[in-house]
């Protein structure tokens, strides 16, 4: 579902993943992605996570802030500069795997701004249950 962060500035998808792997021929494998909740086996855990996404530009660049979010609190910004062409208004956005603790239930969010409020993206809820192979599978912390 396409994600309108400005006039100029539009996110044809993204995609939430433990991986995302660089191919010949500028493709990309995201592996392991994520559907619906996240659960983990029990309190604190380690999550590993990926984001891959599209993004297409009217402008010939777009400077924009990233957030990640767990509940109200920031856990991480960046600020990307995209550069576009005429010919390809397209770009890609990857944001390879990291890991992420968490100590109990919280709710995640990834969001974009571009000149102004920011739009989310990727709203999960990590909280404990079953895992199952349709659910993520997630390494207890030590």
């Amino acid at each position: 579902m396409p994600h309108k962060i400005s006039d100029q500035l539009t996110v044809e998808y993204i995609v939430f993943c433990e991986d995302i792997r660089e191919e010949i021929g500028h493709k990309f494998t995201a592996c392991g992605v994520i559907n619906g909740d996240i659960r983990v086996a029990s309190f604190p855990a380690t999550l590993r996570m990926a984001f891959f996404g599209s993004v297409i530009c009217t402008a010939p660049s777009a400077i924009t802030e990233m957030q990640l979010k767990l509940d109200d609190l920031s856990i991480g910004q960046a600020r990307i500069h995209f550069e576009f062409t005429e010919d390809n208004p397209v770009a890609s956005l990857v944001v390879p795997s990291g890991f992420l603790q968490i100590d109990s239930p919280r709710d995640f969010t990834l969001s974009l701004a571009h000149g102004g409020e920011p739009v989310v993206l990727i709203r999960k809820k990590i909280i404990l249950g079953e895992i199952s192979p349709s659910s993520i599978a997630l390494q207890p912390h030590a």
